[in-house]
């Protein structure tokens, strides 16, 4: 048996091989390979707790992380299967995680009491793209920009950690359409992982994180700025309802063209990640394809600027505001609406 373990890294078609995975769950078990769906988690967070936060050293693990390990080991037991496939991004996700030895140690015993032989994946992708979508989480989740001079993937640092731990050279992989088996993720890793006998023939290709525009990501920067320019902070809930309602009004109105970095912002991403970028090719032999971006400047000065966005890539400043403008009137309705239901059903009451 072996456990291929993968760690990621976000924002590399993660989302869109795990839910594949889940679908294709009974497929894949009938190709002798296992992908155990704890609690039907397609992408297996309970594995989060081994790089979330420090575990507790030499004192177990938690009782609710033991019984998820346990539910699991149970599973792939009485599946029979030859192989194991495990995938949980959170583990390289560096906005989330805290990596600590100690964690990283307790999830590689729990998994060796299955098997020894434990073959790590990553896939990684070209620095500036993978800011480019960072930066669109930042934005949709709490806010704020990604200085690019600054930006560091860490993609080789991280995935080095794990292969000390886990005593194993990782199988690495770049993230570009150019460079997938039949352009497809599904395929690619279990070409990469030496799974190709699992029949994907009949599979429907999946595709999730779609990009949001760079007019939309304007929207969601000036929804958390006051009048002073100081940043609001929302909860998760209405993060979430901000980004998804701009973003539909962005679709609506047809203005969904992929955000693209200015080529001054792209080379300055390159140039703070050279030494990552050298370090993957001279070990793993990654060399990665061109970044996406286009030539010239803001179009309005520092000073000018109502997002930072602006100052990283071109940003149609009137589409910007239609949207920002439609999702609030249309806020306004609904709170009108509601009141309206709240009349009627307190004069029904009365």
């Amino acid at each position: 048996m072996a456990i291929f373990l993968h760690i990621g890294f976000p924002k590399t078609a993660t989302t869109s091989l795990q839910i594949a995975f889940q679908d294709r769950v009974e497929d894949l078990k009938q190709a002798g390979v296992c992908y155990p769906l704890i609690d039907q988690d397609f992408k297996q967070r309970y594995l989060k707790n081994f790089g979330l936060k420090s575990l507790p050293s030499g004192k177990g693990l938690p009782k609710s992380v033991q019984k998820n390990m346990d539910d699991m080991k149970k599973l792939i037991k009485a599946s029979g299967c030859a192989d194991v496939v495990l995938s949980c991004e959170e583990l390289t996700n560096f906005m989330m995680m805290t990596y600590d030895t100690t964690s990283a140690k307790a999830l590689r015993d729990q998994l060796r009491e299955i098997d020894d032989d434990i073959r790590l994946v990553a896939y990684v992708r070209n620095p500036s793209d993978f800011y480019l979508s960072i930066l669109q989480e930042k934005l949709k989740r709490s806010g704020g920009v990604l200085e690019p001079q600054t930006f560091q993937a860490n993609f080789a640092k991280t995935i080095r950690y794990y292969e000390d731990v886990f005593e194993v050279k990782a199988i690495v992989r770049e993230f570009h359409s150019s460079k997938l088996k039949d352009k497809d993720i599904v395929a690619d890793f279990l070409h990469a992982t030496g799974l190709e006998h699992v029949d994907i023939s009949s599979w429907t290709p999946i595709r999730s994180n779609e990009s949001v525009s760079a007019e939309a990501l304007f929207a969601l920067d000036l929804a958390r700025r006051d009048y002073m320019g100081s940043e609001l902070v929302y909860e998760f809930r209405e993060s979430e309802m901000l980004w998804r309602k701009s973003n539909m009004i962005a679709n609506e109105s047809e203005i969904y063209q992929k955000p693209v970095l200015f080529k001054h912002i792209h080379d300055q991403v390159m140039f703070a990640n050279q030494s990552d970028i050298d370090v993957l090719h001279e070990r793993y032999g990654i060399s990665f394809s061109e970044g996406n971006y286009v030539e010239g400047q803001p179009t309005f000065p520092p000073e000018s600027q109502l997002s930072l966005v602006e100052d990283l890539m071109h940003v149609d400043r009137s589409k910007a505001i239609f949207i920002w403008s439609t999702f609030t009137l249309r806020a306004i309705r609904e709170v009108f609406q509601l009141r309206e239901k709240v009349r009627r059903l307190r004069a029904e009451q009365a």
